[in-house]
């Protein structure tokens, strides 16, 4: 199988780019991989899950929602509305190339995001460890602080990155509540598989049991024990996929 590094028109005059992991006659299944805030299509996550649905019998494309190249989008002015419009352009595109399967896997902030866009193309989604509560998990271990431009924040996750004030704000528009009320329009099947040690545990009053029982469609609630948030502890992965694969082999 070949790698092939794409670029995808986006949506606001924006290269979208991304790797595929495919034959020369690609398959019939994609999978689809969105990665967290910070992550991008290269790092331990992202690529062994390509190594894991290959070997399974998918296609599979990883995308970075901000990479190197000048027309690309940088993190410093992406938000979660740049992350919907290129994901829903990414589904068009491989669903006119033909797959008649597409599975989305989407971990912490691209999972929020598909949570409160809701896009279009999917054939079954599984969200890893959501962050449906970031300002609450900003505020709770005090990540961020004000550029003296007005214009940007400075996020602390150990190393400093360099957000756009509308990332901020935006994501105040989602606390946990709003995206409990947001996921009844989701009719795909939907999986959310939460990390004991993940995002739920340093945000104050907030749990994944809060969305059974609120998607418009088939839903299941998993958990890895002793997993943290970028499941990246040992047998971490392992479960995750496995766990994910079995619910797409019910779609």
């Amino acid at each position: 199988m070949a790698e092939t590094l794409m670029r995808i028109e986006g949506p606001d005059n924006n290269g979208i780019y991304g790797i595929l992991r495919a034959d020369e006659t690609p398959r019939d299944r994609l999978v689809v991989h969105l990665h967290g805030m910070t992550n991008h299509m290269n790092q331990l996550l992202e690529a062994t899950s390509r190594d894991f649905f290959v070997a399974e019998g998918f296609d599979h494309y990883r995308i970075s929602f901000y990479e190197f190249p000048k027309d690309s989008r940088k993190l410093s002015n992406s938000t979660l509305s740049t992350h919907a419009r290129d994901i829903q352009v990414v589904l068009n595109y491989f669903k006119e190339a033909g797959y008649k399967q597409i599975f989305v896997t989407a971990h912490s902030l691209a999972a929020l995001t598909m949570m409160i866009s809701n896009p279009s193309g999917a054939t079954a989604v599984s969200l890893w460890d959501p962050s449906t509560d970031v300002t609450n998990f900003w505020e709770t271990n005090k990540c961020l602080t004000l550029h003296e431009d007005g214009d940007h924040y400075l996020m602390d996750y150990g190393s400093i990155f360099w957000l756009h004030k509308d990332m901020v704000e935006e994501n105040k528009f989602y606390p946990h509540a709003k995206c409990q009320e947001l996921v009844g329009r989701i009719t795909t099947p939907s999986q959310m598989i939460a990390a004991e040690k993940g995002i739920f545990t340093f945000s104050a009053g907030i749990k994944p049991e809060d969305f059974v029982g609120k998607f418009g469609g088939p839903f299941e609630l998993q958990k890895i024990a002793g997993a943290n948030h970028t499941f990246s502890l040992e047998g971490n992965r392992e479960a995750l996929f496995a766990k994910t694969l079995s619910w797409f082999k019910k779609a």
